[in-house]
């Protein structure tokens, strides 16, 4: 099991600012080159997406929308960003402005913008990333609670976000809870 991990807000400096969320540590990964960056242009921040077909990205809903967590019967979905605000990158390391880009088509997200259980998004690019082969998104079985997987995605060193934007693996991480098994604030007790 791969996953793909990391959330950025926003960055006061040329390279993209990353939040707790997101993954810190870890080794860099040059050669997972399907773990992508998605950066909102307008507020220069972050998220790690996965291509899942040559040219369509799954990332989280809250990357590219409106609105924040506070807990899942109260926060909601705002507005999604514009596909001119929104570029995804496959470089190893990501900084601003952007050496290497594809532009975004089209965002698909849930009809329902209640945020929990809704937190996905799609990107249609307008054309495939270059020579990166898609992952394939395991779909035979859930995920289970206690289950082992490396995480990919845009992070820093550690928790202080030093050498942020590049692309990071950490190994052998375990699945905490599924969604039977996490509370309804979507945190665990």
């Amino acid at each position: 099991l791969l996953t793909f991990a990391a959330c950025v807000p926003d960055a006061p400096s040329e390279r993209p600012a990353i939040d707790a969320q997101a993954l810190a540590g870890g080794v860099e990964a040059p050669e997972e080159r399907a773990t992508v960056a998605v950066v909102d242009l307008a507020e220069l921040t972050m998220c790690s997406g996965a291509l899942i077909a040559p040219n369509l990205v799954l990332t989280a809903r809250h990357c590219i929308a409106e609105g924040g967590f506070t807990n899942c019967d109260a926060s909601t979905f705002g507005t999604t960003m514009a596909t001119s605000d929104v570029v995804v990158s496959g470089l190893p390391s990501v900084s601003v402005p952007l050496a290497a880009q594809s532009a975004v088509v089209e965002i698909l997200v849930p009809e329902d913008d209640a945020y929990c259980r809704n937190d996905i998004a799609l990107l249609v690019l307008e054309a495939p990333l270059a020579e990166v082969t898609a992952y394939v998104p395991r779909v035979d079985e859930p995920v289970a609670e206690g289950e082992r997987y490396d995480a990919v995605g845009y992070g820093g060193l550690d928790n202080d976000f030093n050498g942020i934007g590049t692309r990071r693996r950490l190994d052998d991480m375990t699945v905490r809870c599924d969604g039977a098994t996490c509370n309804t604030s979507g945190i665990l007790d």
